[in-house]
């Protein structure tokens, strides 16, 4: 429901009733996350990390809140651990994709991106992330083939996303008339 302040109390008193439980510090921390309180977040996943520090979601959570602060060769060396520790994981190799694309290394991140949808190519994300990329660098017709992914994307909210109507989507076809659908800002319109 997007309350967030409402869950961190919530998540908070039940942590005083149990305070073994590290899935109630992840929600703590995942909730600062959510509303944006990357230092508390940081805070909160390098107190778990302490406790077992081969936690390869809590190491992913670290980098996400590392980001950011612009800390991002402290992201990339935290999901380069993850990595080590499960090296199947995809999302952590989208996430190391975009922590090197935010330091300008624009192969690394292209790299990245491949290697995470490699190893799960139902992943929106490093889809469309990949598709972003590309047209950073002009490469738009690769670039076009992804794109289409950020309707699906797991982490933005997109309106054609939840349009209620029945027109197809246009695919380049001559002749046609098309309607022209906003879904990003009026720089991008």
């Amino acid at each position: 429901l997007h309350k967030f302040q409402e869950a961190l109390a919530d998540f908070q008193h039940a942590y005083t009733l149990n305070s073994n439980s590290t899935t109630l510090r992840e929600k703590i921390a995942l909730t600062y996350l959510a509303l944006e309180q990357f230092e508390k977040a940081l805070e909160g996943f390098e107190a778990i990390l302490r406790d077992d520090p081969n936690s390869h979601v809590n190491l992913l959570n670290k980098a996400t809140a590392l980001s950011p602060l612009k800390r991002y060769n402290e992201a990339i060396n935290e999901l380069e651990r993850a990595i080590s520790i499960k090296p199947d994981y995809a999302m952590a190799f989208n996430n190391l994709g975009l922590a090197y694309q935010a330091k300008s290394h624009y192969k690394m991140a292209l790299e990245n991106f491949n290697k995470s949808l490699a190893l799960d190519p139902e992943l929106m994300d490093p889809k469309s992330n990949r598709a972003l990329l590309l047209l950073l660098l002009g490469h738009f017709e690769e670039a076009w083939e992804d794109y289409e992914s950020r309707l699906k994307f797991t982490n933005r909210n997109f309106p054609m996303k939840d349009a209620n109507h029945s027109l197809p989507i246009w695919r380049g076809e001559s002749g046609k008339k098309i309607l022209v659908w906003q879904e990003q800002g009026i720089g991008d319109e």
